[in-house]
């Protein structure tokens, strides 16, 4: 089982590669992301970024009704309208934050096969999505907020 970093690792800040062999030249990749997708349901979790796991690698795998996805290589294309509501992260247990997000966006992305998609989601999947390229380029979640805010609930965490 994959194990999750701890907040404190810096591989959580640094600007993941992309990834360049896909399935039928790498056949460690479609392990990788099984692995990765098992790790995100054994923690209960809805989304994990590679760096999470120790690999530096642009891959992303997400849990929305009804399936699991992975984006490879990821690029938020056109993000519209703004929400906020209260994130967590597998790398910061307990740790739940209100952080800004747009509302829609598009992103564009590589299947397992290298093949280019694009897709358009709304609400928590564009949130996700979002938190989970954040990490891909070496930005944590507690970036996004205050520091009264994230003493506050860091406080509040101790309760």
């Amino acid at each position: 089982m994959l194990e999750i970093l701890p907040d404190t690792d810096p591989i959580l800040k640094t600007v993941a590669s992309e990834v360049v062999e896909f399935d039928l030249v790498d056949p460690m990749l479609r392990q990788l992301v099984e692995e990765m997708h098992d790790a995100m349901d054994y923690y209960n979790g809805i989304g994990l970024a590679a760096p999470q796991v120790g690999i530096s690698k642009r891959i992303l795998v997400a849990k929305f009704p009804g399936a699991d996805y992975v984006y490879i290589n990821p690029e938020i294309v056109e993000a519209n309208g703004k929400q906020k509501g209260k994130e967590g992260c597998l790398s910061f247990p307990g740790l739940f934050l209100p952080v800004g997000r747009a509302q829609t966006i598009t992103v564009k992305y590589k299947n397992i096969y290298g093949f280019e998609q694009t897709q358009q989601y709304s609400g928590l999947p564009a949130v996700v999505i979002q938190h989970e390229v954040d990490h891909l380029n070496g930005i944590v979640f507690t970036s996004r907020v205050t520091q009264m805010q994230l003493l506050l609930a860091r406080k509040n965490m101790k309760r």
